[in-house]
């Protein structure tokens, strides 16, 4: 499908790299999240998770390997 339009696909190694590495993202989007926009503990338990995944993700590691 993407081909379709000119866009190759990354390869699996790639797209999992990139998988590891997008967490940042989330989990600093929680992080500084107000709590005006979503009560304390719902900020709190959502980055917490985030951190957990990049933990699980080992995804300080693939920012090292780029």
């Amino acid at each position: 499908m993407l081909a379709t339009f000119g866009v190759f696909a990354p390869g699996l190694d790639e797209a999992w790299s990139d998988y590891r590495r997008a967490t940042v993202y989330g989990f600093l989007s929680w992080l500084c999240n107000m709590d005006l926009w979503q009560p304390a503990d719902v900020n709190t338990g959502t980055y917490a998770r985030f951190g957990l995944a990049m933990i699980d993700h080992d995804t300080y590691a693939s920012y090292e390997s780029r």
